[in-house]
């Protein structure tokens, strides 16, 4: 469902206004949402068409974070060169658009020739793609775009976002996400009617991998409020 132009114009002027780093910057500190939000007195450096925004678009997919448990063997010489290598892991949490209890996914497959990405003992960020059902094994293939596999990883508890990564188009959605999330919870404290989805949870650098949880949940809630109007 469409959201009203106000909400959608002034997600899409923050978008342009925010950081790029996510949390903390909203605008000159005069902001009053009471007046009209889309007025580009509020910091943004542009007019920008209201559309729907692209942070929906990041409902449809699905995201995990989870904790690499096993890696693939080594070949022996002359042993055929598999398509995937498979990673035995822990999923600590998840977000599906699709509705698919991902809660029982205890294996994660690269491309082969991508299976040095991945150690024992990471912490990774990963979108996945489809499931895959080989024998008694359900193992979900990490998504690829024209960039490669997408994901990022934690390192001590804090998420890393590399230049590499922010390209991909599923960060901009996240990042989208971010903007979308804050405004509300901004415009919501000054006292005017709005959506919101709660405290906000920043994918950025610094979340915190029990912080992944909250943030899959404020994904859930917006995608719910979202296509009820």
């Amino acid at each position: 469902m469409k959201k009203s132009r106000n909400v959608l114009l002034a997600t899409s002027i923050f978008a342009v206004a925010v950081n790029m780093n996510g949390c903390g910057v909203y605008g000159p500190p005069e902001f009053d949402p009471s007046l009209n939000i889309a007025q580009p007195e509020y910091g943004a450096p542009y007019y920008v068409e209201p559309t729907e925004m692209s942070w929906y678009k990041l409902t449809e997919s699905r995201y995990a974070v989870l904790r690499v448990l096993s890696v693939p063997a080594k070949l022996s010489e002359g042993e055929t060169v598999p398509e995937n290598a498979v990673y035995g892991v822990e999923l600590l949490s998840f977000y599906a658009g699709d509705g698919v209890d991902l809660s029982s996914a205890s294996n994660v497959s690269l491309r082969w020739k991508n299976r040095y990405l991945f150690s024992e003992g990471d912490v990774i960020f990963v979108e996945l793609g489809e499931e895959v059902q080989e024998g008694e094994m359900l193992r979900y293939e990490v998504k690829y775009d024209a960039l490669g596999p997408v994901y990022t990883r934690f390192s001590d508890n804090r998420l890393v976002l590399s230049d590499k990564f922010k390209l991909q188009p599923s960060y901009a959605y996240l990042y989208d996400f971010n903007c979308y999330n804050e405004w509300n919870y901004k415009v919501n404290h000054t006292g005017v009617l709005s959506e919101t989805t709660g405290e906000p949870v920043c994918f950025a650098d610094g979340m915190a991998v029990e912080d992944a949880a909250l943030f899959f949940e404020a994904i859930e809630k917006a995608k719910k409020e979202y296509e009820s109007k």
